[in-house]
C-alpha cells in the first residue's frame, strides 16, 4: 500500500482547499465568507457546502420555533450574506428582503432591494442555498417585488407555524386575526377544535393573540370555550396571563369567554 510522505500530504491538502464549494470562499477573512445568522443572533461563517446546508437549515427552522407564550418579535429574522454583496433576510411574519450592496464611490455605497412574502419553507431554503452558492441568476428569476408596499399585510407570523405539529389553517387564521381566512378554513373542513401537540385549539391561539373578532367568530361557530391544553390550561387562562399586559381587547375577550360559560 502506497503511503504519502510529508510533501505529498501537503500537496493533497492544497488541492482540497482549492476545490472548495461554489460560491463559498475558502479564505479566512470573515468579509470573504458566506455568513448565516440565526434568529437569536448566532452567526456561522460557512466554508463548505455541507456547512452551508446545516447552517441554513438550522437558521430557517428557528423561524418556526417559539420559546415564549407570545411571538418574540425582537429576535425574528434569519439572514444570509454572500461576499459578493448579496444579503437575504426573512422575518418570522413572512416578510423577505433581498439586498445587493455595491461600491459606487460614495461614502456608503449603493444598496438595491427586492421583496417577497410567505415563500414556502422548502422553496425558501433553496433560495438561501442558491445565494450561498453564488447562484444569483437563479434567485432573480423569481417574482420579486421592487417595493415593500406591494406586499400584503396578512398571514403574519407565517413561519411560526410550519413545524408545529397539529396546527391547521384555523390556528393560523386565529393567530393572524384574519376572520375571512378562518371562515374559508372552516368551510374547507378544518377541525374547529383541533389541538396542536401541546393541546392548543384555534381559540387558544386567538385568545393568546388578543384577536377579538376571531374569538367571536370561533365561538359563534361552536368552538369549545372550556378546551384545555395538555397542561390543563384553559382558554380563559390564556386571557389572564399574569405576564401579559392588560389591554382593552384582552378585557373584552375575557368578558366574551365568561359570557359563553368559560371557566378557569
Amino acid at each position: 500500500m502506497r503511503s504519502f510522505n510529508g510533501i505529498g500530504l501537503f500537496l493533497a491538502w492544497i488541492m482540497l482547499m482549492q476545490l472548495g464549494m461554489p460560491g463559498c470562499s475558502q479564505k479566512e477573512s470573515p468579509d470573504e465568507m458566506v455568513v448565516v445568522k440565526g434568529r437569536y443572533g448566532d452567526f456561522t461563517s460557512v466554508t463548505s457546502d455541507e456547512e452551508l446546508i446545516q447552517a441554513v437549515t438550522y437558521a430557517l427552522e428557528g423561524l418556526g420555533e417559539e420559546q415564549f407564550s407570545t411571538p418574540d418579535l425582537e429576535h425574528a429574522t434569519a439572514d444570509l450574506t454572500h461576499p459578493d454583496g448579496w444579503t437575504i433576510l426573512t422575518h418570522v411574519d413572512g416578510f423577505i428582503r433581498l439586498d445587493h450592496h455595491t461600491e459606487d464611490g460614495s461614502e456608503f455605497g449603493k444598496t438595491e432591494y427586492l421583496y417577497a412574502q410567505n415563500i414556502p419553507p422548502e422553496e425558501l431554503k433553496q433560495i438561501y442555498l442558491q445565494i450561498g452558492r453564488g447562484q444569483i441568476e437563479e434567485v432573480l428569476k423569481r417574482d420579486w417585488k421592487k417595493s415593500a408596499e406591494e406586499l400584503k399585510e396578512d398571514d403574519r407570523i407565517f413561519y411560526l407555524f410550519w413545524n408545529q405539529p397539529g396546527v391547521n389553517d384555523l390556528h393560523r387564521a386565529a393567530f393572524s386575526g384574519n376572520v375571512e381566512w378562518a371562515r374559508v378554513a372552516l368551510k374547507a373542513g378544518a377541525d374547529l377544535n383541533a389541538k396542536t401537540d401541546v393541546g392548543e385549539t384555534p381559540l387558544h391561539y386567538a385568545v393568546l393573540a388578543e384577536e377579538l373578532p376571531v374569538c367571536q367568530f370561533l365561538i359563534e361557530s361552536g368552538a369549545e370555550v372550556n378546551a384545555r391544553n395538555r397542561d390543563g390550561e384553559s382558554v380563559l387562562s390564556y386571557a389572564t396571563l399574569e405576564f401579559s399586559d392588560d389591554s382593552e381587547s384582552k378585557t373584552k375577550i375575557q368578558a366574551l369567554l365568561i359570557k359563553h360559560g368559560a371557566e378557569k
